[in-house]
């Protein structure tokens, strides 16, 4: 009996572990998202001309 306790307690540790880097990776795909979309965004922004920023040329 106390072996079955053993491997349960093995099993959950190793779901834990699992369930821990699964929150970390999609964090730092949520955070590339992020930073994908924000260069996209800036990159779309300085190819407009100034008119179309909302800015005027100096």
């Amino acid at each position: 009996m106390a072996d079955i306790k053993e491997a349960i307690r093995r099993v959950s540790d190793i779901v834990g572990e699992i369930a821990t880097a699964s929150e970390e990776r999609n964090h730092s795909i949520q955070q590339g998202s992020v930073h994908s979309f924000t260069n996209g965004r800036n990159e779309q922004q300085a190819a407009l001309p100034p008119a179309s920023r909302g800015t005027r040329p100096p």
